[in-house]
């Protein structure tokens, strides 16, 4: 069994909900039952301007799943039953709508073929699929990453290299390893 058939088999028949588009072109899903995270409040530096410490004083809530797909540094489309319903130049109008449909939609398998393409299945007729992008990124660059709620965290990066590695690891110490020729 492939690294990614391990990573998933938790989450497959499970609905993705909260299905936004984030910053710029990201993409973000949440999988299983939803949970807090809170941050804050905590204390600016001196150095800090007004707006900065205000920021720092507040208490920020957010409500994750188990597992959180966080679609990064990459180009994508999303499908349903074929038809191309946004991409990753889309408006945000355009994508609200794509990802819309795939909210609630139960995610039934992942495959990722040589070139490294990222297909995400799903029940009801949605497709995601993610492409790395040479011109605009790095080679280096995460086109994915995985969230556990224990904490762990599987990144696939552009260059073909992998790691499943715990989530407060700093990026210096992390383990890559070759995708292709472990998976395919």
């Amino acid at each position: 069994m492939s690294i990614i058939n391990d990573i998933f088999q938790p989450i497959y028949g499970k609905p993705c909900w909260q299905v936004e588009q984030g910053y710029g072109s990201f993409l973000t899903f949440e999988f299983g039952q939803p949970f807090l995270k809170i941050h804050g409040p905590r204390q600016a530096s001196e150095q800090a301007t007004e707006k900065v410490r205000k920021n720092a004083a507040r208490r920020q809530v957010y409500v994750y799943g188990d597992w959180h797909l966080w679609v990064y540094l990459c180009d994508w489309r999303i499908l349903s039953y074929g038809k191309e319903m946004a991409n990753h130049s889309s408006n945000r109008r355009t994508i609200k709508k794509a990802t819309a449909e795939l909210n609630g939609q139960s995610l039934t398998q992942v495959n990722i073929d040589e070139a490294l393409v990222s297909v995400f299945d799903f029940d009801l007729g949605g497709r995601l699929e993610i492409f790395p992008n040479y011109e605009d990124y790095k080679t280096t660059s995460d086109l994915w990453l995985l969230y556990e709620k224990p904490g762990n965290v599987f990144v696939l990066r552009a260059d073909g290299q992998y790691s499943y590695h715990p989530g407060n690891i700093p990026r210096n110490e992390i383990n890559w390893t070759p995708f292709i020729s472990q998976n395919l």
